[in-house]
């Protein structure tokens, strides 16, 4: 049961519907009780996938379907980041209540979502109700966007481009006018429209597209700068809430301990994580209070630095267990439990190449070999991207390093050591400050 659930959140998150009408019609709880993170009933019903206890609830009279998260995700948002497109079309008949253009915390409404995560589904259910924003259609149309003549499509699109705005007023980045075109001509094609968007025929549009981003730039729109971003409290929180960080899939997984290692032991680069075997990470027990925790303890060999022993560190960085669902030690017993029997020796690496879910066909989630460096170099920026966040890099974890341990008053010069020193008798010694100092602001400590 997910920390802070009631039992009966806890029966629809495991699809427990007989359990759940029985409670609903013989007792007088609040079918729109919350959990700590905000979620209904519904919501829960809709992150879990369970569609039957979603047309269950929705029948349920005292529900409030128009209900948002505390990262201000409705069930639409909720099913979109899912990307259940059943649950999602199901949601769409009740758009008299829930409101498509809502932007959660992160200033993201459903279509944005659906586009970054080039969910084509979703985007047709949305093309195919023609509400998908409130600038999309002229009052009073009501054709299938298929079945208008390319001539009135043309002047159509030039009026959406040129008028799209959020729900708050917002303009949008000058990137998704494109995700938003090219997703409209993918379901053209399926449908088997007679021109492209970028025929001559859409010439109005087309320039309208063009002049519409040209204005967003000009009011300082899509000059994103380079540097990496640290994340912030609320964007790993969002990341717990969207499912990126868990252990849902082989990739989440897999980046959720490559996440705290980062965050907690201070590892940098590809490199370092490229190089880290299985038994650098050791599960112990703490004599004093009997929890267990993780320890990171680099072993020395043959292109590892530190053949002094008396420039071996005593003390050596840790993350106990805790009672959420945020724990490390749950993550990496899930993650042992997952990978293959010939690949669970000491030496071997830590960091194995996930299997695609739909291929799963047992326990096992990994081949028995070692990431690849571009994958394991795009961990960050692919659980950024399905969780609708701002563009995040691998670095940007070592910058919530940093801020942090800035923040706990550790010397700028102890920092740099920690970060750029290439020698690995300094970084062992100095990398202890890291996991109490990371612990304390985002792990619980019971």
């Amino acid at each position: 049961m997910h920390y802070g659930d009631t039992p009966l959140q806890a029966a629809v998150k495991y699809g427990c519907i007989n359990i759940v009408q029985f409670v609903l019609e013989n007792t007088y709880i609040d079918p729109n009780e919350e959990n700590q993170d905000g979620d209904t009933l519904l919501h829960s019903a809709v992150k879990g996938r369970h569609l039957d206890i979603v047309q269950l609830l929705l029948e349920n009279p005292g529900i409030d379907p128009s209900e948002v998260n505390k990262f201000g995700n409705s069930l639409l948002h909720c099913a979109a980041i899912d990307g259940h497109p059943d649950i999602f079309q199901l949601l769409l008949q009740k758009t008299d209540i829930i409101n498509l253009n809502k932007v959660n915390k992160n200033g993201d409404t459903v279509l944005d979502i659906s586009i970054r995560r080039d969910d084509h589904k979703l985007v047709e259910l949305l093309l195919e109700r023609s509400e998908r924003d409130g600038n999309n259609s002229k009052e009073g149309e009501l054709r299938s966007i298929e079945d208008i003549p390319h001539n009135e499509l043309d002047a159509f699109l030039s009026e959406f481009y040129i008028t799209l705005k959020k729900e708050n007023g917002q303009e949008y980045e000058p990137g998704t006018f494109d995700g938003i075109r090219a997703s409209i001509e993918r379901y053209l094609k399926e449908k088997e429209y007679s021109h492209s968007l970028r025929d001559k025929e859409f010439n109005l549009s087309t320039r309208a597209l063009s002049a519409k981003k040209v204005q967003l730039k000009k009011l300082g729109k899509g000059h994103k700068p380079n540097a990496s971003k640290a994340v912030s409290k609320d964007e790993e929180d969002l990341l717990w809430e969207q499912g990126q960080l868990g252990d849902g899939t082989p990739r989440i997984l897999i980046f959720s301990l490559w996440y705290y290692f980062t965050k907690c032991f201070g590892l940098r680069g590809r490199n370092e994580h490229r190089q880290l075997q299985l038994g650098d990470i050791l599960m112990k027990k703490d004599p004093v209070d009997n929890r267990q925790y993780l320890e990171f303890s680099e072993r020395l060999t043959k292109t590892r630095d530190g053949t002094k022993g008396k420039e071996n560190r005593k003390v050596k960085p840790r993350m106990y267990e805790n009672k959420s669902d945020r724990c490390p030690i749950r993550l990496f017993k899930a993650y042992l439990l997952r990978r293959p029997e010939n690949v669970m020796e000491p030496e071997s690496p830590f960091y194995l190449t996930c299997i695609p879910m739909e291929r799963v066909e047992s326990m096992i989630w990994y081949y028995a070999r070692p990431m690849g460096e571009n994958t394991l170099a795009n961990l960050m920026p692919m659980a950024a991207k399905e969780a609708g966040m701002d563009r995040k890099t691998n670095h940007s974890v070592r910058k919530t390093t940093i801020k942090t341990l800035r923040k706990a008053g550790v010397p700028r010069d102890k920092i740099k050591h920690i970060y750029l020193s290439t020698k690995v008798q300094v970084r062992l010694r100095l990398t202890m400050m890291i996991s109490p100092i990371m612990m304390k602001g985002n792990i619980q400590m019971y």
